[in-house]
């Protein structure tokens, strides 16, 4: 009997700790709720607010509202534009832990967050009928498991839908996103796919082969991640049809890789960056692959770490989606991170650029270094050209003639055009005629450039080597007048 007693008593005491760890729990996860909405309430154009909080003992609902305002262009000359705001509400549903009573999937944990896209069927908006006609999205969720020591595990789906409409089909092939993140090292692990979209529409369709990423960060001062990632976008196949009876054109979109590399050495942040295009085809004929390799190094950390906190102050500044007031506003932010990069000595690094065209290839490397004489003196970009002699910078270009001259074509001809008809002669050349105009001064340009040193031409080949240093330029090893 007594220890039966024991044991009653033992597990009263387990159950008050339980019930009064749920209770801290639920206050918590509301405080942390409410202290999101604060932070982020005012992004520009878009705005977050809590519209309820139901704190419950074993779960807790809340509503937030996520408006987007922009300006829709007016349809009369001299009437202003229309501001026009669509509005989305998410529901969640907080399971509070310790233990999660009421969840799916049970299990310990301080809380668990489910939300879903709540679609009103009474809605006037375009974009929200747009929404309510699609049901599926009812099933789109985020699931967010928070741990006791702060880890968050994330996944968010947008199932697979198919819309049709009057003028067309769409099929969504499902998008899913996962992440974990640890508070105590900083670290942010995950993958995010997005399966096919294939557009039909009635004279052609359009398949886009979706985006594969994965990416594995850490958060070395606030809001900066350093570390790796991988995007991998789908190619994309596209037919447009012509006239009845002739063949629609094609046109295919090769894969887009970009693959990025970087790390913190405790002050400085080094970036390597890496981007294949495999290219497209259009009409039959290719264009690419295209390779960019690039470098970033020496950057300061605390300087990237509070533009993004500048940024973040500026863009709650904004009322609607406005580009030019954002841009107005945003340039002074990235003069002044320039500004502060350049107190480092940073170097800019294009270890290879590479392109095949049908009319030849490019190949080209660049090196950028500024030595910072006095790194206890702040950067002053409107003194600039007091700073040029401390610029050193290597450029090596190699191109194949026909590309050279593919590229001259369409301006050398305008401006052959429009001499003609200054002459009142157009009308008497044919297309041969221009043809030949065309290029004989594009030939003329070519050795122009030759003569003066600025390219060096190898047989099919137009290269140029570029030197600066100490504030004298050389092209070729030919010493250019700077600033002449």
């Amino acid at each position: 009997m007594k220890k039966l007693v024991i044991l009653v008593v033992f597990v009263l005491f387990c159950v008050a700790g339980w019930a009064g760890a749920t209770y801290f729990v639920s206050a918590k996860v509301e405080g942390q709720y409410h202290s999101f909405i604060e932070k982020y309430a005012h992004l520009g154009p878009l705005t977050i607010s809590s519209q309820d909080y139901q704190r419950g003992f074993f779960s807790s609902t809340a509503e937030t509202l996520l408006e987007m305002s922009f300006p829709v262009p007016a349809t009369e000359e001299g009437v202003e534009p229309e501001i026009e705001t669509v509005q989305l509400v998410f529901e969640h549903t907080i399971y509070n832990g310790p233990i999660l009573i009421g969840s799916a999937k049970g299990g310990l944990a301080l809380a668990l967050i489910d939300t879903r896209l709540d679609i009103p069927a009474d809605v006037e908006g375009e974009f929200e009928t747009l929404l309510q006609e699609i049901p599926e999205l009812d099933a789109s969720f985020a699931h967010i498991v928070v741990g006791f020591d702060g880890n968050a595990a994330t996944r968010i789906e947008i199932p697979p839908f198919e819309k049709q409409k009057d003028d067309g089909t769409v099929v969504w092939g499902g998008f899913v996103m996962t992440a974990d993140y640890a508070p105590g090292p900083g670290t942010l692990v995950g993958r995010l796919d997005l399966e096919d979209v294939d557009i039909r529409f009635d004279n052609g369709s359009m398949r886009w082969h979706g985006v594969h990423g994965e990416f594995d960060l850490v958060e070395v001062l606030p809001m900066l991640f350093v570390g790796k990632n991988q995007s991998v976008f789908g190619g994309m196949d596209m037919q447009f049809d012509t006239k009845a009876g002739t063949e629609g054109k094609l046109m295919e979109v090769k894969e887009f890789k970009v693959v990025a590399d970087s790390n913190y050495d405790g002050r400085l942040v080094h970036v390597a960056e890496t981007i294949v295009f495999e290219g497209v085809i259009v009409d039959g004929e290719t264009y690419g692959p295209m390779e960019l390799d690039v470098e970033l190094k020496n950057l300061d950390a605390q300087a990237l770490s509070d533009f993004q906190g500048r940024m973040l102050n500026a863009y709650g500044q904004f009322n609607q989606l406005d580009p030019q007031e954002m841009v107005g506003a945003l340039i002074p932010l990235y003069s002044e991170l320039a500004a502060e990069l350049m107190a480092e000595s940073p170097e800019f690094n294009i270890n290879k650029f590479y392109i095949n065209t049908p009319m030849g290839e490019a190949r080209a490397n660049l090196q950028v270094k500024y030595d910072n004489p006095d790194p206890e003196t702040a950067i002053d970009l409107s003194m600039l050209p007091q700073y040029i002699p401390f610029f050193d910078a290597v450029a090596d270009l190699n191109v194949d003639q026909g590309l050279v001259k593919a590229f001259l074509s369409n301006n050398v001809k305008k401006q052959v055009k429009m001499a003609a008809s200054a002459n009142g002669n157009q009308s008497e050349m044919n297309e041969l005629q221009i043809e030949a105009l065309v290029n004989q001064q594009i030939e003329s340009q070519i050795e122009m450039f030759a003569a003066q040193g600025f390219i060096v031409r190898e047989g099919e080949k137009i290269k140029s080597h570029l030197t600066f240093s100490g504030g004298e330029l050389q092209v070729n090893d030919k010493l250019i007048p700077f600033g002449q």
